[in-house]
């Protein structure tokens, strides 16, 4: 699961949360940069009208730190930078930045 986690995030095209409505592609990864902040999960999930809060640290719904959602026709993969991505599937602690 972890290796086709990393290889639908590495080939979904990245996107603005303001472009998954328009012409979005059928899938597609927005990124986060820590949990909260203009660029954090909860601003993004807020945004993008999906659940916005954490438990332990942890988006709630999330896999490896990413959150995966169908937007129409689109699923969206929520998620933070590739390598701390990476980083979780071998182990590394989730941390709430």
């Amino acid at each position: 699961a972890d290796a086709a986690l990393l290889e639908a995030l590495e080939a979904a095209p990245s996107l603005d949360a303001a472009r998954v409505d328009a012409d979005a592609p059928p899938v597609a990864r927005v990124q986060y940069d820590g949990f909260d902040g203009p660029r954090g999960f909860r601003a993004i999930a807020t945004r993008l009208g999906v659940m916005d809060n954490e438990k332990a640290g942890v988006p709630r719904g999330a896999y490896r730190g990413v959150v995966e959602f169908r937007r129409g026709p689109t699923t969206v993969y929520l998620a933070p930078p590739p390598d701390r991505v990476r980083a979780y599937v071998g182990g590394a602690e989730y941390d709430r930045v």
